[in-house]
């Protein structure tokens, strides 16, 4: 198999593995024939380090009743994946027959999941668990994101392995040139999807989020050097076709006009 197909199939291969989707999460409501049903509004999906408030009602099991805070005391408590409690608190109650605990995103600065617990308590009592799960856009990588996503990037990949082959067999220095920036912007493209993805995909714990990360970065850092560089190649290919053309014309034979043409190329970089 020829090398550029094994690094390209490979790299297809680690991208496969973070669209990997993560089962949604479960709330568990205990209910009871005499007691409190709660049933909460709320986004299984958060976005990392942002505010949210989490909303529910309270209802009598038994007659379906709002039940307000003048009857019962609803507290609200919050844990990290690793099981520790971050934060345990008695929730709000609006007149408008919901109660509300407002969560500050400075608890959600990991990606993960965040179980939680609402418990009610007077007389009866009710109570309901859940999970949060964090990730940096707050979205849900199901089945149809994934396929359209991976779709994306195997057409992007396949005019990326396009574009090297292209830049490897054509001669001509523009389309060079051409080639190379857009080889350039296809990888900066690549892994941004594949950095975004794989958080997305909370597989982060396997590197991969820091692996595109970096390489994201590196990228795009290295835009404006090469727009340096070759800003001077270009200069240095057209000045060097350009005396060798003159002494072309002036009678040289092609093999004396390069060496001269290189020759003052190279004095006009070392300052000659």
């Amino acid at each position: 198999m020829h090398k550029n197909q094994l690094i390209f199939l490979s790299f297809l291969f680690i991208l496969s593995l973070t669209l990997v989707s993560t089962a949604p999460p479960v709330t568990e409501v205990q209910q009871f024939q005499e007691g409190y049903t709660i049933v909460e509004s709320k986004h299984e999906y958060l976005k990392l380090n942002t505010d949210y408030v989490y909303n529910f009602f309270v209802y009598n099991a038994s007659n379906g009743v709002l039940i307000d805070n003048s009857t019962v005391v609803c507290t609200f408590s919050l844990a990290n994946d690793s099981g520790n409690i971050l934060f345990s608190s008695n929730a709000t109650y609006f007149s408008g027959g919901y109660w509300q605990m407002n969560i500050l995103g400075s608890n959600f600065t990991n990606t993960g999941s965040y179980p939680y617990g609402v418990s009610c308590q007077n007389d009866f009592g009710g109570s309901l668990s859940g999970i949060f799960v964090l990730n940096e856009a707050g979205v849900e990588m199901t089945q149809a994101r994934s396929i359209l996503v991976m779709g994306l990037m195997m057409l992007l990949l396949l005019l990326l392995l396009s574009g090297l082959f292209s830049l490897y067999y054509v001669e001509n220095y523009i389309g060079k040139f051409a080639l190379y920036w857009v080889c350039h912007v296809l990888l900066i493209v690549i892994t941004f999807i594949g950095w975004q993805v794989s958080v997305e995909g909370l597989l982060d714990g396997m590197g991969f989020t820091g692996i595109f990360r970096i390489m994201f970065w590196v990228l795009t850092l290295a835009v404006l050097p090469m727009i340096i560089l070759s800003g001077t190649w270009i200069f240095y290919i057209h000045t060097f076709n350009e005396h060798f053309q003159k002494l072309i014309d002036k009678g040289e034979d092609a093999e004396t006009a390069f060496k001269i043409a290189n020759r003052k190329g190279g004095g006009w970089f070392n300052g000659q």
